[in-house]
């Protein structure tokens, strides 16, 4: 071997050597910050255990008051009728109230533990009697809510008792949801999406179909361009 080709050989060793460490060097950084990342993880995952360890006590206590306190309804007409059934009975006792327009919404059954009934009725009477029925209709500790309330308010009177006005409120039900529930609520599709039944129309029955009305009169169309008229070519006559 040469002198010139051990030079060569070294060389080519030399690189060899260089490109294998910085790959390495590359691969063993990379792991590293593969663990620290994990490393990490895992830190704030042993944090939120040892946290709800330590609320273990509050969330059983909480726990034992949800079975105590939400309610579980027998069959659909039970939660539909419910609030209807509190709202011209036992909330309403005693109270000078015109109670219309009363009527169940949509059962709102889209969260994961409870199903809400909703409740929406007219009432219309004296103010202190409107306020105490609101008060009766807001029960946290039965889950029994109003979230949305609209007042009008009648003629003034100088004593604010006798004021009349009327309040159209809403009224919400929340029920532990049943093991075996199935929703019977179609999701609504999003703005720029189609519903799911709906089918795909093909070019050929994008075409609308004939009708029986007569159909529009054409457009006129315009009339051709004319051309120069061509002066005709005179044949001479044959001499007698």
């Amino acid at each position: 071997m040469t002198t010139s080709e051990k030079r060569l050989l070294t060389i080519f060793g030399v690189a060899i050597f260089l490109i294998a460490n910085g790959v390495g060097y590359f691969m063993i950084s990379k792991a590293k910050d593969d663990v620290q990342r994990e490393k990490t993880r895992l830190g704030q995952r042993i944090a939120k255990l040892e946290a709800a360890k330590n609320q273990a006590g509050e969330a059983a206590e909480a726990r034992e008051w949800m079975d105590e306190h939400v309610k579980t309804y027998a069959d659909d007409f039970q939660r539909d009728s419910h609030l209807d059934s509190l709202v011209k009975g036992r909330l309403s006792s005693g109270l000078t109230l015109d109670i219309r327009k009363n009527f169940p919404l949509r059962t709102e059954d889209k969260g994961e533990y409870f199903v809400k009934s909703r409740y929406q009725a007219t009432v219309q009477g004296t103010w202190l009697d409107v306020k105490e029925f609101i008060f009766r209709l807001q029960k946290p500790t039965e889950l029994r809510f109003v979230p949305k309330i609209t007042l009008v308010p009648g003629k003034s009177e100088k004593d604010d008792s006798k004021q009349e006005v009327e309040v159209t409120v809403e009224l919400e039900q929340w029920w532990a949801k049943p093991d075996n529930f199935i929703s019977t609520v179609e999701e609504e599709p999003a703005a720029n999406e189609q519903p799911a039944a709906a089918p795909v129309e093909s070019p050929a029955a994008a075409t609308p179909a004939p009708s029986a009305e007569p159909a529009p009169p054409d457009q006129p169309v315009p009339p051709p361009a004319e051309t120069p008229a061509t002066t005709p070519t005179e044949t001479p006559k044959p001499n007698p």
